[in-house]
Formats: structure tokens, sequence, C-alpha cells
């Protein structure tokens, strides 16, 4: 686990280790030190200087192995509001392994919660490509400049872009709620009354039915700027226990619903997260609900959200789907179609695995625009999407694989993050994408490269029915330049 201290003076002899020519070198300090090489002692006699001063902090990162990165931080404004991060360097042997990411999300930590600043900016060369899409990926965002920066570097004009990142406080508290909330409940379940696809009438939900809730401690609520948006009900109900559900001890989700002005801005899955993390939490094996046929709305929320549709019913003179989610090690995490939203994070997957040049041919790295034009033009990209954090996890891309009389077959790469390996990721997009290949009539899917020595990978395809059509020597070139087998596989969809 990467941990964040104080920088050493003993640290120096380790950093300078890391810079391998005067390329990189220029790329981590710009002109910020006149000669090149430097030894340790260069870097403590620069920071000798500010060491003393309030506005200035060096910071290393470091593990069981050892020190693994290093940064520092520095005020800009006299109201102490404004970071800047500066001397970014991870230790060459780790790089490509999330080492830099995990780092940054520390530094970003430290300082919106410690610091307690407003907004943390930094530089970066456009020359280098992996620094650029790790910082995208901790969240920081392109500014906008008046007018380009450039520095004279090696005898050329280096681009400087210019990244920054605002602290964004929780808007939203979720909560028990108490009986000083009920007649505001009831306002909620009045005012989605006759809004498309809702069951509810003047007689249910009602303040009955609130109170009762209240009292079990079963009705919970979210909050915006002290004001209730959306309220869920979630407990050990017994209304639909004559129907049969795969979880032996689930929750019950009734009584759901968002304020209709603030629909469609994400609430419902913010809700949704939470009921979730709060049944877990309870000791509950699952939830199960009723959805009503006619709420679309609502049958798209609870499918992007990893509920699975288990049967249908009519109670209450309404025709009802049976929504459950069994909870195992891996449903935190849904695949589903991609959106403009995810494309920084599905570029920085992306190059993580072009970068460690074992499984793509492709050797350059996709920028933002690259990237929003690669997978704008597939067929279909799906995305591996963690339900409780909303991070994107993983990607796969489908297209055809050919034209014509051939345009029947089609060819699929998938990515999973370096961080996200292990919990059976790939699976779950392999599956998705043999679904949404079947959709789209294709009949066979096929992969054209998969590199020998890609053992997961012949592994997972195999044990899901992929048959190997044989070997190519030599098909894929390495990044030592040694050429290795790649063996093509394919299965009917």
């Amino acid at each position: 686990m990467v941990r964040l201290r104080p920088y050493k003076n003993c640290d120096a002899q380790y950093i300078v280790k890391w810079i391998k020519d005067e390329f990189a070198f220029r790329q981590w300090c710009a002109d910020k030190y006149k000669e090149y090489p430097i030894n340790a002692d260069d870097i403590n006699r620069h920071y000798a200087g500010l060491a003393n001063m309030d506005n200035f902090f060096q910071m290393t990162a470091y593990d069981e192995s050892g020190i693994v990165g290093h940064l520092i931080m520095r005020f800009v404004d006299e109201e102490k509001k404004n970071l800047r991060f500066g001397f970014v360097i991870v230790d060459d042997t780790k790089r490509g392994k999330g080492y830099g990411k995990e780092m940054l999300q520390l530094a970003v930590k430290y300082a919106f919660e410690i610091l307690k600043v407003e907004r943390i900016t930094l530089g970066v060369f456009d020359n280098n490509p992996s620094a650029y899409h790790c910082y995208k990926s901790v969240g920081f965002r392109d500014v906008q400049l008046d007018e380009a920066v450039y520095y004279h570097v090696l005898g050329e004009d280096w681009k400087c872009l210019e990244l920054e990142m605002h602290c964004i406080k929780n808007e939203y508290e979720f909560l028990l709620a108490t009986c000083n909330d009920i007649p505001e409940i009831v306002a909620v379940y009045r005012s989605l009354v006759g809004t498309p696809g809702c069951t509810w009438n003047l007689d249910y939900p009602n303040r009955e039915s609130a109170e009762s809730d209240v009292n079990s401690k079963s009705l919970y609520i979210l909050k915006k700027d002290d004001r209730i948006i959306a309220v869920a009900s979630v407990g050990a109900f017994d209304e639909l226990e004559h129907l049969s559900w795969e979880p032996e001890n689930p929750y019950e989700l009734a009584r759901i619903g968002v304020m209709p002005a603030l629909q469609k801005q994400g609430i419902g899955t913010i809700m949704l997260r939470n009921v979730i993390r709060t049944v877990k939490e309870k000791g509950g094996d699952g939830i199960r609900m009723l959805v009503s046929k006619m709420n679309p709305a609502a049958l798209a929320l609870y499918d992007r959200n990893g509920f699975e549709k288990c049967g249908e019913v009519a109670m209450y003179d309404i025709d009802f789907y049976c929504y459950q989610m069994k909870f195992t090690s891996n449903n935190d995490i849904v695949i589903r179609k991609y959106t403009s939203k995810d494309i920084i994070d599905m570029i920085t997957i992306w190059n993580e695995v072009v970068e460690e040049g074992m499984a793509f041919p492709q050797e350059e790295c996709l920028n933002d625009r690259t990237g929003t034009e690669f997978f704008e033009s597939q067929s279909y990209c799906g995305v591996a999407r963690d339900l409780m954090t909303g991070n994107v996890l993983g990607l796969y891309i489908l297209h055809p694989n050919n034209v014509g009389r051939c345009g029947h077959i089609c060819n699929a790469s998938y990515a999973v993050s370096s961080q996200s390996r292990g919990r059976h990721i790939g699976e779950k997009l392999v599956q998705d994408c043999m679904k949404q290949a079947h959709v789209l009539g294709f009949k066979v899917l096929q992969f054209n490269a998969v590199v020998a020595s890609n053992n997961s990978a012949r592994h997972l395809y195999e044990r899901m029915g992929f048959k190997q059509l044989g070997t190519i020597p030599g098909g894929f070139r390495l990044k030592n330049g040694d050429y290795e087998d790649i063996c093509p596989y394919y299965i009917e969809v």
C-alpha cells in the first residue's frame, strides 16, 4: 500500500536514479535545473532554500519496498486556496503499475482535506502523454489558456499543458429519516403522483406508511441544501415473501422516488448506491423489489445499476417486473454502454495496456481527440463500472473484422486497469461483448492476435468456449524487439 510522508534528504539518491536521460529529465523539471545530469546534493540544495517556507511541501511516496515516488506542493496565493503540484516522478521500474495514480490520489486528498485548498494546478508537457493521462485519470481537467505556454528545451519548443482540479464538496446527505421529516417526505410522495410511469396515488404512499417506515427504521432520505430530494424505504418487509427470489436474506426496496424537478440528474443512482451499501452493512445478502412495467425510466435505472429481472407478477391491479440483486464479491461491477463522460478513464486504461506492450498491437497512445474519435468509430463500446465509486475499471471495443461477404465476423479488444485485475472483470466484459455482437447481427466473434504468453486471456477464452484456430509464429513484436507467437480464437455468437 502506498503512503505519503515528508521528503528526507536521503530520498534524493533514489530520485536521481529514476531519471535515465536528459529528455526525461527535462520532462520532469523543465528549466528549473540548469545543468544535466544532477546528483542528490543538487536536489537537496535546490530544496534547502525553500524548506523553511510555510507555502512549500516536499512529499515522498513509499510502500513496503521503499520509496516509489516524489512530488512537491506549493501555495501560489497569499490566501492559500490554490496549490500547485510539481516535480512529479515515479520509480521508473514501477511505472505503468498504478503507483503514480495512487500517489497523486493521496496528494490530492492531503491538499483538500488537510491543507483545505480549493484548487490544485499543475503543468505537463504535451510530449509526455503517459503523465498527462495519469493526471486526467485522477480527475485533473484541461485549462484553456489565452495564450499557449512554451519552453525552449533541447533545441525545441515544448508546449506545456495546464491542468486543474477543484475541490468538490459532497452535495448530498443520505440519512435515516426521523419523525420530523415526515411532512416533507409526504410532500415528495405527493409530487410524484401522476408523473409518467408512477403507480402512486393520493392514498398511497401516505403519512401512515411513512410513519410506519420511520418507526421501523427503514425509511431513508437524500438531502441537498437541507432539503429532502429523494426517499426510499428498505427493510425486512414481508410483502413479497410469497414470490421466488435468489437471495436467502434479502431486504425489500419500496417507495423509492426522486423529486420530479431533479430527475435525470443521477440522483436515483446516488440513492441506489447508498441503499446497496446500507443493506450490506445490515447483513443482507441482496435486494428485491417490484417495478411497474409502465415505468421505463425506473426499469432503465435498475438495469443500469446491476439489478436483474427475475420474473413478473400482477399485484394491486398493476403489472410488475420482479427485480433483484444478489450480493457477490463482484456484483458491484456492471457493464454498460460507454458515454462521453467515460472517455478520459477509457483513454487512461487503454493507454496503460498499450504501454505495457504485451497485448495490443498499437504503439501510439491516445489523447483526448484521438481517443474520442477512436471510441466513437466502434460498432459498440462497453465499460465496466464500479457502482460504489462510479469509477470505470475496464472496457471493450467491438467492430467488424472484415467487410462484404465476411462482414458478419466481428473483432473485439479488452482492457482492464492494472489495479482492477483479478476481479473477473475481463470475463464480464467478454460476456457482454458476445451479447452485444449478437444484438448487432454478427455471427462470429474472432480474435486475430492473442499473444501466446497471455495465459490469463487464453485460459479465459477457452473456458468460455472459444476455439483456437492455430498459431502464427512470431506474429507479435514485443517492446524489447523480440517476436512472439500469436493464437487466433473464435466463437459463434
